[in-house]
């Protein structure tokens, strides 16, 4: 159970990542009304964050714990991406999605890291389940919240993939518990 749960974790990071690289950009342009270089600017910004994010990352994970960059990430992301929608303005824009790539930067790497610590012999099945599960999220999710965006608008749609960031860092509060049940039960047998 805790595997599929990293999976679905891993499903709804990767679902949001894939939708920021594809939509933020469209967003600026479309809704924003931004120029298309002002675009690719913002997207420029989120991805840079996240890579410094990442050369930051060991230390913030040995600091702080895979769990706690996970909830963490997700609570920052998920206030960022309403800040933006709420907002609707440029300059806030760039800056909250240079916040949700700090936040995203770590996500991916927190949950394959756990799912390769939680499985002992069986890291290959456990590592295997859970990169096919957070995959399709980058495939899926940035197809399916264009249709919702078509249905409704890309702000809907946007609005969904802060949700999901929710939904990660709810999801860290039940893998807290699986964990804390698998080391009582591999401690008391």
């Amino acid at each position: 159970m805790l595997v599929v749960t990293l999976g679905a974790i891993g499903f709804f990071a990767f679902l949001a990542e894939g939708a920021i690289m594809d939509w933020s950009a469209v967003y600026m342009v479309g809704t924003l009304g931004a120029s298309e270089s002002t675009g690719a600017y913002a997207f420029a910004v989120f991805a840079a964050s996240m890579a410094i994010g990442r050369l930051l990352g060991d230390f913030v994970t040995q600091r702080a714990g895979h769990v706690n960059v996970l909830r963490i990430g997700g609570v920052v992301c998920g206030i960022s991406l309403l800040t933006m929608l709420g907002a609707s303005n440029v300059a806030v824009t760039v800056i909250s999605l240079a916040i949700c790539g700090l936040g995203l930067a770590n996500m991916i790497p927190a949950v394959f890291a756990s799912s390769g610590r939680i499985a002992s012999q069986a890291a290959g099945r456990a590592m295997s389940i859970v990169t096919t599960l957070g995959y399709s999220g980058l495939l899926i999710g940035p197809a399916l919240l264009g249709f919702v965006a078509q249905v409704s608008s890309l702000a809907v749609s946007l609005g969904l993939v802060a949700f999901s960031f929710i939904l990660v860092s709810a999801g860290t509060l039940y893998v807290k518990r699986l964990v804390a049940l698998h080391a009582d039960a591999v401690h008391g047998s």
